[in-house]
């Protein structure tokens, strides 16, 4: 068993460090904001189903997989129909994904089974599902690049969740949605 735990972190290092601290970085700057969008929405669809298949596999129970989801939509998901938006670090979006990080690295820790007897794969599961998004996001955003913030780009900023409260309550903004 602590072979396979082993073999876990190492492979996630040299993913983590391939992957997100080598390619991510020249990927994003060699292509366009939508086509690193559409990255984001791949890896985000990814990152779901896994979660799924950790609640099939019975590692994480139902309320735990329903906190997970809400994260996901409203955190990622809604981050990732901003992007290339950068928002100030005092924003109710700064805050909001926050608390939804927050909230996932809670809904973990209390739905993931046989805690105690899986800590070293729970943080596993922690680093990979909580942390990698956010910071492969975080990486991709212009921050720093001023001329970048004021142009025009097809996104919408305003929040996943008004979007949809829109679309419910008001037919005429189904189409725009």
């Amino acid at each position: 068993m602590a072979i396979a735990v082993l073999a876990a972190y190492g492979t996630y290092v040299t993913c983590f460090v391939l992957g997100v601290c080598w390619s991510w970085p020249q990927f994003v700057e060699t292509n366009e904001p939508d086509k690193v969008r559409r990255s984001l929405f791949g890896l985000w669809v990814l990152l779901t189903l896994e979660e799924w298949l950790l609640y099939i596999l019975g590692v994480v129970s139902l309320w735990s997989l329903i906190i997970l989801l809400f994260c996901n939509v409203w955190g990622h998901l809604d981050a990732f129909l901003r992007f290339p938006i950068v928002h100030d670090l005092d924003s109710f979006f700064a805050l909001k994904q926050l608390f939804l990080l927050l909230f996932k690295i809670g809904g973990y820790l209390l739905g993931f089974k046989m805690l105690r007897q899986n800590l070293a794969w729970a943080v596993l599961v922690l680093l990979l599902n909580v942390c990698t998004l956010p910071i492969i996001w975080l990486t991709a955003l212009p921050i720093g690049d001023v001329t970048s913030y004021h142009q025009k780009h097809d996104v919408k900023d305003q929040d996943l969740a008004l979007r949809l409260w829109r679309v419910v309550l008001a037919p005429t903004d189904r189409s725009a949605a």
